[in-house]
């Protein structure tokens, strides 16, 4: 993998996922500071909680994506990023349907991260050898 495609996803990372974790930071620590104790806080703070863990999982396959194969990937780690893509899109279409100017921040703030993990995953390791092509020798 060449130099330039490293280069890429670090200006990747800057300006797509660092604002969401801090977003992401800021937003927990003001729900703890005012944690309302009944069902929807509950609720809410579940929903926060799996943001968190997505969020996890994404900054490991941005440290892990250069030396692994796709199906290395541990399942902790999948199951996180298939919840953030999960609340990634729910976040982007609430916000379209209750914003009058189309949602445009939640594209940035939610968006950003799924571009990321597909960009990310499209540049991993391929296995040549997978175990579901046709071997016709015998």
């Amino acid at each position: 993998m060449s130099i330039g495609l490293h280069i890429i996803v670090v200006f990747e990372v800057i300006f797509l996922l660092l604002p969401t974790s801090l977003v992401y930071a800021y937003g927990f620590g003001l729900y703890i500071n005012y944690f309302d104790n009944e069902l929807g806080g509950y609720i809410y703070l579940l929903v926060m909680l799996c943001a968190g863990y997505a969020l996890i999982s994404l900054w490991w396959l941005v440290f892990s994506y250069w030396r692994k194969y796709r199906y290395e990937i541990p399942r902790i780690w999948r199951i996180g990023l298939y919840v953030g893509t999960v609340i990634s899109i729910c976040f982007i279409c609430e916000g379209i349907i209750s914003s009058k100017s189309g949602g445009g921040v939640g594209i940035w703030v939610f968006g950003g991260p799924v571009f990321l993990m597909l960009h990310l995953l499209s540049l991993m390791k391929e296995d040549n050898n997978c175990s579901s092509e046709i071997n016709y020798e015998r």
